[in-house]
């Protein structure tokens, strides 16, 4: 009878998380319609900067290419751009080939379309997260899942501006869960997609491309087995069909992207102001550095020291499947805090290391192998931006980094509660390790 009234208590719990889940998205559907959909339409949106960079290759014209009477100033001028100031498009071409579908449809049709597609990006980084972390999927676990990364601050951002944030989530998502799940060629082509922002992906992409993954016939877990080079193979199609797009369709666009990130005018490394906007060491280095010309140098030699760890991490841990989650997130967050350039919405990326810690210490909750509870400290890490923010407002952006450092610490506190009770042969209700496991 004991057994029959759990049971139903479970399933009444579990109606009444889908009711929740099913709630909580047509609150995000009104939001969107009400709120962020009209937002697109701002000449500084970033959705327009891809439709309208993407709609300019569509017609044969350069996207880098901003001045007074080209296609890009063109279109541009259409869609709602001040004439006077049109910034040129500054992402890599290779981003259009991505793109090209929505450009072919008018901008609030394509915006609509964009939101909703990386909104769905999100759910299903939730859930590739919930599979890999080891446990159930259950409507109250993905309610949480997206109830934690809705409140991230950084989410809100992405959705808001439009930005590529939510995709670059999906593909490191996707691509460690492939690995995670044998699928070579897929993680590889996930990986690849993170090209489209180098600098906010440096570290993490050659750390997917070397995560161990066992092959077929009991071949062991390994970052150089047979499977593992089948996961470049499907990384350099993907990045092949992307280079050859890129130089078919604008064979000096390198040099074009360079001329809009490096002129004397626009340069996105030279400027003080944007320095101090910056979510990562550098802005710290400019709080400092009085002649911006020497910021970025000091940067990198401030990183180099950091990204060497990276590399020692790795090769700690190089065959060790169990590690790799962990390792996977510390290394974006190092990879967030050592950027040369980026910006505060590009954190969205820190979920999947938020959302495995979370999932991964409720599960030592779930069987008892905590004597405390921590997922409140996961809760507590996804409200911090908004008054660090404001601290950082008010005062220096470069106390930005106080959220990446805090990330850092929990995903390390994480790692070493969950190697703690490895270590524990049996738990406390009898239950062995291999069990917490299949849990």
């Amino acid at each position: 009878m004991k057994t029959t009234n759990k049971s139903l208590a479970y399933k009444n719990t579990g109606w009444l998380a889908a009711l929740l889940l099913i709630a909580s998205l047509a609150l995000l559907f009104w939001l969107d319609y009400s709120f962020i959909l009209p937002l697109k339409e701002v000449d500084a949106n970033d959705v327009t900067f891809f439709w309208t960079g993407t709609r300019t290759v569509l017609r044969g014209g350069n996207p880098y290419d901003a001045s007074p009477g080209s296609l890009y100033h063109q279109i541009r001028v259409a869609a709602g751009g001040d004439p006077l100031f049109i910034d040129a498009f500054k992402s890599p071409v290779l981003l259009t080939l991505l793109f090209m579908p929505l450009a072919a449809l008018p901008l609030s049709l394509a915006a609509a379309l964009w939101t909703l597609i990386t909104q769905g990006l999100l759910a299903a980084s939730v859930f590739f997260v919930i599979k890999g972390a080891g446990i159930t999927v259950t409507p109250g676990r993905v309610l949480a899942g997206i109830g934690l990364a809705l409140l991230w601050r950084y989410t809100f951002l992405v959705m808001i501006v439009g930005n590529l944030s939510l995709l670059l989530l999906f593909a490191l998502v996707a691509s460690w869960y492939c690995s995670l799940r044998k699928r070579s060629y897929l993680a590889g082509a996930s990986a690849a997609l993170l090209l489209i922002k180098p600098q906010v992906t440096f570290l993490i992409v050659p750390l997917l491309l070397v995560l161990p993954i066992a092959g077929e016939k009991d071949e062991p877990p390994a970052w150089n087995s047979r499977a593992s080079f089948r996961r470049l193979i499907g990384f350099g199609l993907v990045t092949l069909i992307f280079l050859s797009y890129s130089f078919a369709g604008l064979p000096g666009w390198v040099g074009e992207m360079a001329g809009t990130l490096f002129g004397s005018n626009q340069s996105y490394f030279n400027n003080q102001d944007i320095n101090n906007q910056l979510s990562s060491l550098r802005s710290v280095v400019a709080a400092f550095v009085a002649e911006p010309g020497l910021v970025q140098p000091v940067a990198i030699l401030v990183s180099v020291p950091v990204w060497v760890g990276a590399v020692w991490l790795w090769w700690r841990f190089r065959n060790n499947p169990e590690a790799a989650p962990f390792l996977l997130a510390l290394v974006t967050g190092l990879n967030i805090l050592t950027s040369p350039y980026i910006r505060d919405y590009d954190s969205a990326i820190l979920l999947f290391g938020l959302l495995f810690c979370f999932f991964t210490l409720q599960r030592f909750e779930k069987v008892k192998l905590s004597g405390r509870r921590w997922t409140w400290v996961c809760w507590a890490l996804a409200f911090l931006p908004y008054p660090v923010h404001f601290l950082a407002a008010g005062t220096s952006y470069a106390f930005e980094n106080l959220i990446t450092l805090a990330y850092l610490l929990l995903v390390i506190f994480t790692w070493a509660a969950n190697h703690k009770y490895r270590l524990k042969q049996v738990s406390p209700t009898g239950q062995t390790a291999a069990a917490v496991t299949a849990e």
